[in-house]
């Protein structure tokens, strides 16, 4: 796996394997069709292996950056063998030549539809659509979310994944959506109505639905400190805690997030429950080489019907820093807690993002809450360049972490065990990867995505590369993404493309008798222009997203 992930042999599994796709597609129809095949190349340039079988030269050639099949009797003044004649390309019916140029993009469509059938039918993990943080002031803490509702439908559509509940928010900004949650064992119908946010992170910038709400839960790390014992029971900032123990004591509830803590806590105490709680805590130890926390146990005092965390002084650490070597640099410290930042309040994590946004100034003021003092300091931030569509450009991050860590949520597993319905999985997904790729080639076209935008063999590299690292299962799924990229792009009336020959097959269709060879050779004159352009332009924009790294990446594959 480490060497298939590096750039050049992961793109050349990746694109030799879309290569072979699309090329098949056109050689296997031209078969069908009993057109005559010369070559099949995978490949351009000089040719490293080659063999003959049949009629047919087979070639591996040096340059992977594509293929081709060349068949006999492309134009009418070509010479063929005697074995070829009677099936040359020019000889074969209108209809049939569409069908060969059309399948290589087919093919392309098809593999994707057959990845992405062979993934749901494997199963594909996905985030619950559980609610985990809820920003505040947002539709959905005012519409009466609360953390851990199980989402089921929206409107008249079943959910099943976040992925599902993220769909039918972000396609409805500023329309009424009615939520079915499962809530403690019943079910809830709340009312909403996302905001329109305009995201300028998108290929095509465009305006989508936001309600506020996240799949991620914060860890059940804990901050001491107000005035509250929690200090004089021994608890440390910095502790998580693993487990609650109620006044029953073999009443023991394992622990993973502080809102699920919080609620706990707070069900038993509004139950009128009689005795003491406990909690369960785990501690880093201070000898670095001990891999084991401590577990230590915690009595809390009797319970009282208004018993809550805060009120003795335990907080959740989303917003409370931790150690790291960055706060040497910095006026932080560990246990500081964010209560503004550049005067705007936040009460999460979520709404710090929001606060900071993509910051272009390297200075940053926030207010914070040392041993219950607050203090306003002005802190320097990390410069971090990232690539958007418009280039490169440097923002400006805060590098700390908080003690109260953001953990996805046991995910669940969308699987089709129907072969019908993971076919349908499969053209749907498609589908929907089309319709995206088509919008944001068309912003290309508009102007609306500029140019910088645009992607070359060395992004393919990269992506290739990440892809493999990740996993078998994003890589298939960077692979049908490719894969539709290539077999939409192709159709494009661009001369030398599959798209500029079935505009070439069009034009003789309405004049009912063949082009002439010069008009068709300065047709195909002009695509090469236009095509090498793209190839120039794409290679240029990956130069400057990637140079650093590809220089990194060929030291270390030739040592």
């Amino acid at each position: 796996m480490e060497f298939l992930s590096h750039p050049v042999s992961a793109v050349l599994l990746l694109l030799g394997a879309l290569i072979i796709v699309h090329e098949a597609g056109h050689y296997l129809a031209g078969k069908m069709c009993g057109i005559a095949v010369e070559i099949f190349s995978i490949g351009f340039g000089p040719s490293i292996v080659r063999f003959t079988y049949g009629e047919t030269s087979y070639r591996l050639s040096l340059i992977p950056l594509g293929g081709f099949v060349k068949f006999f009797g492309s134009v009418k003044s070509e010479p063929v063998p005697e074995s070829a004649k009677g099936r040359e390309f020019y000889r074969a019916s209108l209809i049939k030549r569409v069908i060969t140029v059309a399948a290589g993009p087919l093919a392309n469509f098809l593999l994707a539809i057959a990845v992405y059938t062979g993934m749901g039918w494997h199963g594909i993990s996905q985030p619950p659509p559980i609610i985990g943080e809820i920003l505040a002031d947002s539709p959905a803490e005012k519409a009466g979310f609360q953390f851990g509702d199980w989402v089921t439908r929206i409107n008249e559509t079943p959910i099943k994944t976040w992925r599902d509940l993220r769909e039918e928010i972000v396609k409805a900004p500023g329309q009424s959506l009615t939520f079915i949650v499962k809530r403690k064992g019943k079910e809830e119908v709340l009312t909403v109505t996302p905001h329109s946010v305009l995201d300028k992170n998108m290929l095509s910038p465009q305006h989508r639905g936001q309600v506020g709400i996240s799949p991620l839960h914060v860890s059940s790390h804990i901050r001491v400190g107000g005035k509250g014992i929690g200090a004089a029971l021994g608890l440390k900032t910095g502790d998580k805690v693993v487990a609650l123990i109620g006044p029953d004591k073999d009443q023991k509830v394992p622990i993973q997030y502080w809102r699920q803590l919080q609620e706990e806590v707070e069900r038993i105490a509004q139950s009128g429950a009689q005795g003491r709680l406990a909690l369960e805590i785990s501690r880093p130890t201070d000898n670095p080489k001990e891999e084991t926390a401590q577990t230590l146990t915690f009595q809390l005092p009797k319970l009282q019907p208004s018993f809550t965390m805060s009120a003795l002084g335990i907080f959740g650490g989303h917003l409370t820093v931790n150690k790291s070597e960055e706060l040497k640099n910095l006026p932080l410290a560990f246990g500081d807690v964010i209560l503004k930042w550049n005067d705007q309040p936040v009460r999460d994590i979520f709404a710090l993002k929001n606060a900071m946004g993509e910051s272009r100034n390297p200075m940053g003021t926030a207010r914070i809450l040392r041993q219950d003092q607050e203090l306003d300091l002005s802190i320097p931030l990390k410069p971090v360049e990232v690539q958007r569509p418009e280039g490169k450009v440097t923002i400006y991050t805060l590098p700390i972490s908080f003690i109260g860590e953001l953990l996805d949520p046991k995910p669940v597993t969308e699987q089709y065990k129907n072969p019908f319905n993971a076919l349908a999985y499969g053209i749907e997904e498609t589908g929907k990867q089309t319709a995206a790729i088509a919008l944001a080639v068309y912003g290309l076209m508009t102007g609306d995505v500029p140019l910088k935008a645009l992607g070359g063999p060395i992004s393919i590299a990269k992506v290739a590369s990440e892809s493999v690292k990740l996993g078998w299962m994003t890589f298939l799924s960077a692979l049908s993404l490719i894969s539709i990229n290539l077999g939409l792009l192709n159709l494009f009336p661009i001369p030398v493309l599959d798209g500029g020959q079935l505009v070439l097959l069009a034009a003789e269709g309405v004049k009912r008798k063949p082009l002439s060879e010069g008009a068709v050779e300065n047709f195909q004159k002009v695509g090469f222009v236009m095509i090498f352009s793209l190839i120039i332009m794409a290679t240029y924009n990956d130069l400057g997203r990637f140079w650093s790294s590809i220089l990194k990446g060929l030291t270390g594959f030739f040592q």
